[in-house]
């Protein structure tokens, strides 16, 4: 039977803004009494808004700064309801920040993402149609394909949160306000499982604490009950601002010792234009450098992924650490890069998981924990993942297969995901081309354990001296980069990537190599590591037989969840192919 929601047409209708054209709006019989989504906007600004009465709304904005807003697009729908529009909303924010034809002046009151509604699948379905509406009235840029690629969606401030994050989150607010109203130093530590959104909610909580001096509302908003909550943390978050900062904004750096993770929210505050700024990502050094320059510490310092902050151990930029620890007065040898933010900050927020440590340089559990030995700590854990629900079973699952568990019965992927396992190389980077012309962001991966004869090299001088890093069946399959912002390069699917540049990247379809360095042992059933085939130094130098087991087995399984859609498997190794066979379907 057909959906009688997906059926209804969605209609645009376009105005000029302005006192004349609100008595026309009289005569609409969907201008006082009907919800809809709206965009008002001039030829830079735009604004997204919702309501169940146009004709209340408008007059309330033509009385407001928005009243140089000079065009107006109502969005209409027959079967639109108050859950359905907030959801049209929140897509429609999200879309317009990323595709950056205008400077967004929205704050994001729309609904948690887990917050169910009737036929809510069937008026998501409409985003694409409504944006390929607006797209025809040159509204916007990009295809909506295109944007759901793109690091400015996916990393939005403008995300809405799962009720489970949104709790993490005011819960951090608060603890922050009390702990710094009282002086005190503190740590919330956020442990999270794959696809929980854990860079998210930092910048979500980021987005609440920058924009609340920002944040002028609307009488409407005022009287919505269902905004009273966040009304009450802005106004909290404003009264402590006052009171602790004499309204000076807070000093705030998100931090990540990973180039390609820091630069990608750089990026993103670069773009979105709502107060987050560019220099507010840092790397984990210039947290104590600032100091030098200001005299001042950081308020509050948010961490990704904490345990990959590094040690003076196995690094290329020795003599600047050497260099940040005698500024700290400390030896390098006895301190990390966390020792250096903990110094020069009073609260810090730390996504943690001592299981994705993947390099002899990251700290160690017991390094964590002793530099936070004399600060009141607060934890948190973000278990509500978006994908599906079987998600974390497969997690198990592939946690099972490479810790070799004896009682592992093969379980049934087909209904999950398609999990499949390569026997015929050529055959699958023919397929993984296939799908990348389909839904883009699909890449082979590698590991470090080849000899990277392309390093440095530019294309040319690759085909001119016919240099590859990997062979395969007999041919050679180019892997010339690590450099993470190629990865959306044109000719990237003809490249294998390196796990550790894809490690933070969300793709569409991965190919995972299991190369050289990783076998299987029949007699022991244990998976197995090579250091000798293994080229990544920084990541086997001064590490033992079982660190070094412990880091690429970490991340293999890392990659193993880094994909959207679908994983797809190939091992170099016959035993550990034959394996793997037991485990995943054969493609």
């Amino acid at each position: 039977m057909a959906n009688p929601v997906a059926n209804v047409p969605i209609r645009i209708k376009s105005y000029d803004f302005n006192e004349q054209w609100l008595q026309l709006l009289k005569q609409h019989d969907k201008g006082s009494n009907w919800p809809i989504v709206y965009v008002l906007h001039d030829n830079e600004n735009l604004y997204v808004g919702e309501t169940s009465s146009a004709i209340s709304r408008m007059n309330q904005h033509i009385q407001t700064g928005k009243r140089k807003l000079k065009k107006l697009e109502i969005i209409l729908d027959d079967t639109f309801n108050k859950s359905a529009i907030l959801d049209v909303e929140q897509n429609l924010i999200k879309l317009f920040n990323a595709d950056w034809k205008y400077n967004l002046w929205n704050w994001n009151w729309g609904q948690s993402t887990s917050h169910d509604y009737y036929q809510r699948e069937a008026y998501v379905s409409k985003i694409d149609l409504i944006w390929e509406k607006l797209k025809s009235l040159k509204l916007c840029n990009n295809s909506i394909d295109v944007l759901r690629n793109s690091d400015l969606f996916k990393y939005s401030p403008y995300n809405n949160l799962t009720e489970e994050q949104e709790e993490v989150s005011k819960s951090i607010i608060h603890d922050m306000i009390l702990s710094l109203s009282k002086w005190e130093e503190g740590v919330s530590i956020i442990k999270w499982w794959a696809w929980t959104w854990k860079t998210i909610v930092l910048i979500n909580i980021m987005y609440k604490l920058i924009n609340a001096m920002n944040v002028n509302f609307d009488k409407a908003i005022d009287e919505d009950s269902d905004y009273s909550e966040y009304i009450q943390l802005i106004h909290d978050i404003k009264k402590f601002i006052n009171e602790y900062n004499n309204w000076e904004p807070l000093k705030i750096a998100y931090v990540s010792q990973m180039d390609w993770l820091r630069n990608t929210i750089k990026f993103v505050f670069t773009q979105t234009k709502n107060w987050l700024k560019w220099n507010m990502a840092k790397w984990p050094t210039h947290i104590a450098s600032d100091y030098c320059n200001t005299h001042k510490k950081y308020d509050i310092v948010f961490v990704d992924e904490a345990h990959r902050l590094c040690q003076y151990k196995n690094i290329t930029w020795m003599w600047a650490y050497k260099e940040t620890a005698e500024k700290c007065w400390m030896t390098p040898e006895d301190y990390t890069c966390l020792d250096f933010i903990m110094y020069w900050s009073k609260y810090r927020v730390l996504v943690y998981d001592d299981e994705q440590t993947v390099k002899g340089s990251d700290i160690t559990p017991e390094q964590f924990k002793r530099s936070l030995s004399s600060v009141k700590t607060k934890n948190y854990e973000l278990t509500t993942q978006m994908r599906c629900k079987w998600w974390k079973d497969y997690i198990d699952y592939v946690s099972d297969i490479l810790k070799t568990k004896p009682w592992l019965q093969k379980q049934e992927m087909s209904n999950w995901y398609e999990f499949k396992l390569y026997t015929d190389a050529d055959k699958m980077i023919n397929k993984i081309k296939e799908l990348d012309k389909e839904y883009g962001l699909c890449r082979n991966v590698c590991s470090e354990s080849r000899q990277w004869k392309t390093k440095g090299k530019k294309r040319g001088e690759i085909k001119a001296e016919n240099l590859h890093d990997i062979e395969i069946n007999g041919k050679w399959y180019v892997r010339n980069t690590r450099v993470a912002w190629w990865l959306v390069s044109p000719n990237a699917i003809n490249e294998i990537w390196c796990i550790h540049t894809v490690q933070w990247y969300d793709l569409n379809y991965v190919w995972l190599i299991f190369w050289k360095e990783i076998d299987y042992d029949e007699k022991t059933n244990q998976i197995i590591t090579d250091k000798n085939v293994f080229w990544g130094e920084y990541i086997k130098k001064q590490a033992s037989d079982k660190q070094f087991q412990e880091y690429i087995i970490n991340a293999y399984k890392v990659i193993m969840t880094r994909w959207i859609r679908w994983c797809f498997v190939y091992a170099y190794n016959e035993r550990l192919r034959k394996y793997l066979s037991r485990f995943i379907d054969k493609a």
